[in-house]
């Protein structure tokens, strides 16, 4: 689960039988019910909440600083290329004279 949605990390069809591993090993069908019981009651039914303030503002401040920083970066490049293409265009122009 992420911070916007909610899933069961223990599905209830694995829980309702023991393990074949752990029978093996000797547990019983009563004590895996007891402690598959407590699994599901303890640990699987607490939900993450949904996402909180701190999460969307986090989100809105990323984006906009991407935004501020965005254009920023695509003047200076635009410079490069600009002085790029006129040193070629300059170059060229001599070439072919």
């Amino acid at each position: 689960a992420d911070c916007c949605s909610h899933s069961l990390p223990f599905k209830a069809e694995f829980m309702n039988a023991c393990p074949p591993q752990l029978r093996q090993a000797g547990v019983t069908d009563g004590e895996w019910a007891h402690w598959a019981g407590r699994l599901y009651k303890e640990v699987n039914l607490i939900k993450p909440q949904k996402c909180s303030f701190i999460c969307w503002a986090s989100l809105v401040v990323m984006l906009a600083t991407l935004c501020l920083i965005a254009p920023l970066c695509c003047a200076e490049h635009r410079k490069t290329i600009m002085a790029w293409d006129a040193a070629f265009r300059s170059w060229q122009a001599e070439f072919n004279t």
